[in-house]
């Protein structure tokens, strides 16, 4: 029984709180512990996959766009300043972009395992704080950002950089992956779903980059 609450990461909460109370930031403990999450569901249960021989499976931790997030979140707290719009922009897409996905699209959750080792009400909840926790916590940020220049941040270069940042993942993560594997990754780019559907979530996408830009530049403007 013991084993199975470690498969699923219940030892995970105390070492967020532990973080917490050593670092003093919220987001880089909760930043941590989110990646730590997928990084030991990806040890425990890699072997029910089989796009890959074992052990690279576990590779697969580092292929999706959600899982690109964790990159920016530690960008973001190397230089908080800097990289405040383009993690604000990611993590917002990642956020809508999931939601809309299951929601409107009926997109399932990549990589969701069932079977008796898994706990499925926990590891829902974390799949959900990953796509919703990190922009939450930059919302916040960015609403009382503190710097003087806040209000010259969210400019088009921001946006254009955060094209950038899909784009590279689409064409050196993304397309070698599923060259490699023909793993889709996400069910919206199996080779059953109608094109109609994936070219609305593409530009979907591409717009939530717009709406995100744009409401990060209401939000320092406001904070000022």
């Amino acid at each position: 029984m013991l084993i199975r609450y470690i498969k699923n990461g219940y030892y995970i909460p105390p070492i967020h709180i532990g973080l917490f109370y050593f670092t003093k930031d919220i987001y880089l403990s909760t930043s941590i512990v989110l990646k730590l999450y997928s990084t030991n569901y990806f040890y425990w249960f890699s072997d029910h996959f089989d796009f890959l021989p074992q052990p690279y499976t576990q590779l697969k931790q580092f292929i999706r766009f959600t899982d690109t997030g964790h990159i920016v979140s530690l960008l973001y707290h190397i230089d908080k300043r800097r990289y405040l719009p383009l993690a604000y922009n990611v993590h917002f897409v990642i956020s809508a972009g999931y939601w809309f996905g299951k929601l409107c699209l009926d997109m399932k959750d990549a990589d969701a395992l069932y079977n008796d080792d898994i706990i499925r009400w926990f590891n829902d909840s974390i799949t959900y704080s990953i796509h919703i926790l990190p922009y939450m916590m930059l919302l916040y940020e960015t609403y009382n950002c503190p710097y003087e220049e806040c209000s010259l941040l969210f400019t088009k270069n921001d946006l254009y950089y955060s094209y950038l940042w899909l784009y590279c993942w689409f064409f050196f993560i993304y397309v070698p992956w599923r060259y490699i594997t023909n793993d889709a990754v996400y069910s919206i780019f199996e080779y059953n779903v109608p094109n109609h559907k994936k070219i609305i979530f593409v530009g979907f996408i591409h717009l939530l980059f717009m709406i995100s830009n744009y409401s990060g530049n209401i939000l320092v403007s406001e904070s000022r």
